[in-house]
């Protein structure tokens, strides 16, 4: 938004927390998740694979958190998009 400190960011933020919202709370991955953060003893007396599951819950918390430093650098502390856009107007 020009004139402020926000970038893209804030809606991909938004867009990204209701994404994982439904995942969580929606689809049978989140309720292995979420059965597993409560109760590791009763998820494997269930049949979940819980150490698949952490494996995939952490590749997921790094994608995030990949996507916000990228978005972070990008956006406020280095400025690319206008660095993109100000080359690409003068050739």
């Amino acid at each position: 938004i020009p004139g402020t400190r926000l970038t893209v960011g804030i809606i991909v933020f938004l867009l990204l927390t209701v994404a994982v919202y439904v995942l969580l709370w929606q689809t049978s991955w989140g309720y292995q998740v979420r059965v597993i953060g409560h109760n590791r003893s009763a998820a494997l007396y269930a049949g979940m694979n819980s150490a698949k599951l952490m494996v995939l819950n952490l590749m997921v918390a790094g994608a995030l958190a990949g996507i916000g430093g990228g978005i972070e650098t990008t956006g406020i502390k280095h400025p690319a998009f206008a660095v993109i856009t100000s080359t690409a107007k003068s050739t």
